[in-house]
């Protein structure tokens, strides 16, 4: 099973909820995920860092607005985490 969220998603119980380490054990399996950060001035910084060549064509909206994505060197503190926890990547 996969979920795709919005930045309304990026909140610390979703999060753990769906990268519980039991979650393969369940019977629906493993839930791989991907979740909009949001917007910083750390993470506005590592966007404005990225040469336009890294960024990658994603797809055109119909109103012509072009989604492109790119590889960012940033990942979010959260205030919940613990001193072992692991990036979300």
């Amino acid at each position: 099973m996969r979920a795709i969220c919005d930045s309304a998603g990026h909140e610390s119980q979703l999060l753990a909820w769906l990268n519980h380490p039991a979650r393969t054990n369940e019977p629906g399996g493993r839930i791989g995920f991907a979740v909009s950060a949001r917007m910083s001035g750390d993470l506005a910084k590592a966007l404005a860092a990225i040469p336009d060549r890294q960024w990658q064509p994603l797809g055109q909206e119909a109103d012509g607005t072009l989604r492109q994505w790119a590889e960012v060197a940033f990942v979010p503190g959260e205030a919940s985490e613990h001193k072992d926890s692991q990036p979300l990547r």
